[in-house]
């Protein structure tokens, strides 16, 4: 896996206060590591975070900072888009946003509106604030698990490898 390095804190901050970037809980499908959500203030759906590269090592609970993808790359929303009904304005943006960050979300909203059959992806920038979950981990110990023994190079391969039980976690 090639993870992008993590954003400067200054950089994230101005990505943010431009409307580039949101703020945003990190939620893992608990079925598919793979797969993870980010709920953004004013969207109407989540923003799915697909793969271990978007995600960036990012784990359940963290607070990230999230740039969205071009419209281009969203997936197909599955499930009925029956919820998606769009006001003029939102509890979570009325009076509180203004600047140019609220103009980038009412440019979502309007990208979303015009494409309701797409879900919002993006990719993780950088982590904001550690999720407690990072300060211990239950798992299983495994020695070498995908080479079989009597590989040549059978000294540099030993290694101990942590597998979580808790599936929202990386390997």
């Amino acid at each position: 896996m090639n993870f992008a390095l993590h954003w400067p804190e200054q950089a994230v901050k101005e990505a943010i206060e431009k409307g580039r970037a949101f703020k945003v809980t990190f939620r893992v499908n608990a079925y598919d590591r793979k797969e993870a959500f980010c709920t953004v203030n004013g969207l109407p759906v989540d923003v799915l975070i697909s793969g271990a590269d978007a995600q960036n090592r990012a784990i359940e609970g963290d607070v990230v900072a999230v740039m969205l993808d071009p419209v281009v790359y969203w997936t197909k929303l599955r499930g009925s888009n029956d919820a998606l009904i769009f006001k003029a304005s939102t509890d979570s943006t009325k009076n509180r946003d203004s600047g140019e960050a609220a103009r980038a979300l009412g440019r979502i909203r309007a990208t979303l509106s015009c494409n309701p059959s797409k879900r919002p992806t993006g990719s993780v920038l950088s982590i904001i604030r550690s999720s407690p979950r990072r300060e211990a981990v239950i798992g299983l110990l495994a020695t070498n698990p995908w080479f079989p023994e009597g590989e040549e190079y059978e000294r540099e391969l030993d290694y101990i490898q942590v597998i979580p039980t808790n599936s929202k976690l990386q390997m």
